[in-house]
């Protein structure tokens, strides 16, 4: 199944409503791999965040969701040694 997860982020006076699809078994899978995907970034691990809504949604309506064989972790910029 095919689940579209939307969090809250608190920043200050502003919240923010960003969301990922996963691909999960039920959920309470798709809620743990979306607490995933939005912590493989580094910067987002200490951020308060809370789970606000799960639907269950098509591969019509996101085609470009994540597959439940590919959670990858945040991968740094490669940088030349010269900078």
């Amino acid at each position: 199944m095919i689940y579209k997860i939307t969090f809250e982020i608190m920043q200050g006076a502003v919240f923010f409503h960003p969301f990922c699809v996963v691909e999960a078994q039920d959920i309470e899978h798709a809620k743990d791999r979306a607490m995933q995907v939005i912590n493989s970034h580094p910067n987002n691990v200490k951020i308060k965040k809370e789970i606000v809504d799960v639907q269950e949604v098509s591969k019509e309506e996101y085609p470009s969701y994540i597959r439940i064989d590919e959670v990858m972790p945040w991968q740094p910029e490669k940088r030349n040694k010269g900078e």
